[in-house]
């Protein structure tokens, strides 16, 4: 069968898949994209799409009516025709953040005896370094004789800039065994306009391991170092700052203390390269280091809310504000602030909640949040009326335009706690309130 090069499969619908296949069509591709979850597939073709993502439903909407992007939860000999099919699955992780590949290869098995000679596939689902080498073989297993091309890209899109990440990658690096791979490649992305940068199969996937390894890594520096701060009455905030002159550092770095990473994204790469450690026996020391700090950072911070109402929030009321696992998104899997809300509920505090985007359908996969003392609000006013403590866990932009001095009559205690540290200290302080936050020494208010 002839190709039609201008038709990509894309089969794994999350934020990866969805922002890939609208950009494909906003390219001018005939999309056809894949998804065993029934739901999913039906909101999509309504145009609305089960993650957030600033501008996404609008392009879903108009390229599925110029029937440039179609999605299904079948998997059809639509493939045969496709130039490039896109693995781009959202690997599912365990609650140690240890991924499983299974659905990925699992999907080989079942497009394999639909592949056509010349077909690229193309992976940017988080597998562990290896699995592209994997995925080769298993084709070859199941087609010796079909002509067919590996690439891998490190999926590095940031949610709530997602689609212009996708079409002006910040991280252009592309695997592949050869050079013919990367040509095909590189027509199917020629609108991304960036150089691609050329490499491995397996450069490419720890490159992935990498990235996210080394952000994990200075989150977790800057966190040891605000709990120092924070003992000693020192400002990590300004030390932020300061080393971020140095230009061995740079302005970009991530220096400023808070909650740690969550959401499994970075953890689940520090889980790989351990994993690495325990195949081949030797010590990653390091990368313990960090898996462990993080973690303790939980109860770092119940610790300092414990220690401002002396040991004891049973009763206590909290408002907490975010519920999301990061700003810009619907999403609650993985999320500190659930996390943070589930031991406060345990240490018997009422938790009233707010957010601007958390997607409620998902409240019932969450225990703490079917608590009886746990009640959620979109309205701001209701959120913190008598409380104690107002809570601050996820950085919405909103949340930085609020006028806490409109609240001051309505809470019983006039503690603000900033974990996200993006609120004005001095604002909050001159309307009557208590300013803490991570890494600013002035959690015992000396």
């Amino acid at each position: 069968m002839k190709f039609n090069n201008k038709k990509i499969v894309v089969i794994g619908l999350w934020h990866q898949g969805i922002v890939a296949s609208a950009c494909f069509a906003d390219w001018g591709y005939d999309v056809f994209s894949i998804d065993k979850n029934e739901d999913k597939i039906n909101s999509l073709n309504n145009g609305v799409s089960p993650i957030y993502e600033p501008g996404l439903d609008s392009l879903i909407k108009s390229k599925h009516k110029e029937k440039k992007l179609i999605f299904s939860t079948q998997i059809t000999r639509d493939i045969s025709s496709a130039g490039m099919i896109m693995i781009a699955h959202d690997t599912p992780i365990d609650d140690q953040d240890i991924s499983d590949a299974s659905e990925v290869f699992s999907v080989i098995d079942e497009i394999s005896p639909l592949l056509t000679d010349g077909v690229l596939i193309h992976v940017t689902s988080q597998l562990k370094a290896g699995s592209c080498r994997e995925i080769i073989e298993k084709i070859k297993k199941n087609r010796p004789n079909l002509s067919f091309f590996v690439t891998y890209s490190p999926e590095n899109l940031r949610l709530g800039e997602a689609i212009d990440r996708f079409k002006s990658p910040r991280l252009p690096v592309v695997g592949g065994e050869n050079d013919e791979s990367f040509r095909i490649f590189e027509d199917y992305f020629v609108n991304s306009k960036v150089i691609w940068h050329h490499c491995d199969l397996l450069t490419a996937e720890v490159t992935k391991h990498a990235l996210n390894a080394y952000l994990a890594t200075s989150i977790t520096f800057a966190n040891e170092l605000g709990s120092i701060c924070d003992e000693i009455n020192a400002n990590a905030h300004q030390v932020a700052k300061f080393l971020k002159l140095e230009p061995r550092i740079g302005p970009n770095a991530i220096l400023t203390p808070g909650l740690g990473f969550s959401g499994g994204t970075l953890a689940r790469d520090i889980q790989t390269l351990r994993s690495f450690g325990r195949d081949y026996k030797f010590e990653t020391k390091l990368f313990d280091a960090v898996w462990e700090i993080n973690r303790n950072q939980k109860k770092l911070l119940i610790n300092k809310i414990m220690t401002l109402f002396e040991g004891n929030i049973k009763g206590k009321i909290i408002s907490v504000l975010g519920l999301t696992y990061k700003a810009g998104t619907s999403t609650l899997r993985r999320s500190f602030s659930i996390e943070i809300v589930q031991i406060l509920l345990l240490e018997g505090a009422y938790i009233n909640a707010t957010d601007p985007l958390a997607n409620e359908k998902e409240f019932c996969f969450f225990k703490c949040l079917s608590n009886k003392n746990f009640k959620f609000s979109r309205n701001m006013e209701e959120c913190v009326n008598d409380s104690d403590m107002i809570l601050l866990m996820t950085p919405w932009p909103e949340f930085k335009e609020i006028n806490f001095s409109n609240f001051k009559k309505n809470v019983r205690k006039h503690f603000v706690f900033d974990t996200a540290n993006i609120l004005d200290a001095e604002m909050i302080k001159k309307s009557g309130f208590h300013y803490i936050n991570i890494g600013g020494g002035n959690l015992y208010g000396k």
